[in-house]
C-alpha cells in the first residue's frame, strides 16, 4: 500500500506550511528565552534532550558548521544556560550539559508554546488532538529515519532552520 503522488504532494505542502507558520510565530513572540535568540534555542534543545553532548555532535546534529556551533554555543554558556565540563570518557573532549537555569528557561518556554497551542486548538476536543498528534509523531519517526539514510551535504554553513 502507498499514498499517491498527489496526496504525497498535498502532505508536504501541508508539512511546510505548518513549519512556516510555526517559524513565523515564533519569530513574532517576545524572545523565547530572555537574552537568547530564537535560532539559538535550538542548541539548548538539542544539548537537553540528549542529555549531554560534545560539541562536535551537537554541530553534526544541527547540520551546521563546527565555528557556527561555538558562536552559538559560547552564548549559551554566557547566559549560564549550559556548562561545558570534562567528558569523564574521554578526558581530551568536553560535554556540554543543561543547567537547571536552562532546564526552568526551556520548561516555561515549553509551557507558553502549549497555552499558545491550545489557544490556536481551541475548536478540537482531545480526540482529534490525539489523532493529530498519533499521526505526527509516526510520521516524524519515518521522516527521521529517511533523512538518516540520505548522503551528509558537502556545505552546512546556515544555522538550523526554525
Amino acid at each position: 500500500m502507498t499514498i499517491s503522488h498527489a496526496k504525497a504532494q498535498a502532505l508536504m505542502d501541508s508539512l511546510r506550511e505548518v513549519m512556516w507558520q510555526g517559524a513565523a510565530a515564533r519569530r513574532r513572540m517576545e524572545e523565547p528565552i530572555p537574552g537568547i535568540p530564537h535560532h539559538i534555542v535550538s542548541f539548548l534543545v538539542v544539548i537537553h534532550r540528549a542529555d549531554g553532548i560534545r560539541q562536535g555532535d551537537l554541530a553534526e546534529a544541527l547540520q551546521i558548521d563546527a565555528s557556527v556551533a561555538s558562536r552559538h554555543v559560547a552564548v549559551l554558556l554566557e547566559q549560564q544556560l549550559i556548562t561545558r565540563d570534562v567528558d569523564p570518557r574521554d578526558r581530551r573532549a568536553y560535554m556540554l550539559r543543561v543547567t537547571d537555569v536552562g532546564v526552568e528557561a526551556l520548561a516555561a518556554l515549553r509551557e507558553r508554546q502549549t497555552h499558545w497551542l491550545r489557544d490556536v486548538l481551541a475548536d478540537w476536543d482531545d480526540t482529534r488532538a490525539s489523532a493529530a498528534a498519533t499521526a505526527l509523531a509516526e510520521l516524524a519517526e519515518r521522516m527521521t529515519e529517511a533523512a538518516h539514510a540520505l548522503p551528509r551535504a558537502t556545505s552546512t554553513t546556515e544555522g538550523p532552520a526554525e
